[in-house]
């Protein structure tokens, strides 16, 4: 009985390890030069979440494809475009200072070092009857 069990466990941790992630992580990133300020985070017009100084906000999203990013600070638009595809983790750099404004993507190794900084993240996961995504790329895994 015990190896029938064990067998079955064995059989079952093989299958799901064969299997592809179905969703990617978008990791929104306060530097730290920022002045105190709230940014809203609107991914194709849908607000997904509101990350201040020294937090970052990880969003696992399983929309593909080409997402349109828009980030509110202050009543100032930001707007950039982020390709998505499952498996695959981004770093969104959120910037507001008057030196220096920067709200885009950076990458993977700049973007571990940030993250790493900031004390707190808050987290969050798009709705999959209510996905961000849209037009012919979208895929959501039901």
């Amino acid at each position: 009985m015990k190896n029938i069990i064990l067998c079955a466990l064995l059989f079952q941790s093989l299958q799901s390890f064969g299997q592809e992630q179905d969703y990617a992580t978008i990791n929104f990133v306060v530097g730290k030069c920022v002045k105190k300020a709230a940014f809203s985070i609107y991914l194709n017009e849908k607000l997904v979440g509101v990350v201040g100084k020294d937090e970052n906000f990880e969003y696992k999203i399983y929309s593909q494809g080409r997402i349109a990013v828009k980030i509110l600070v202050n009543n100032w638009p930001f707007h950039g475009t982020l390709d998505v595809e499952s498996g695959n983790t981004y770093y969104y750099e959120l910037n507001y200072a008057s030196f220096r404004q920067r709200n885009a993507p950076v990458d993977e190794e700049k973007g571990k070092v940030m993250f790493s900084e900031n004390a707190t993240t808050k987290t969050a996961e798009e709705d999959k009857s209510n996905p961000v995504g849209f037009g012919a790329k979208r895929t959501i895994p039901k």
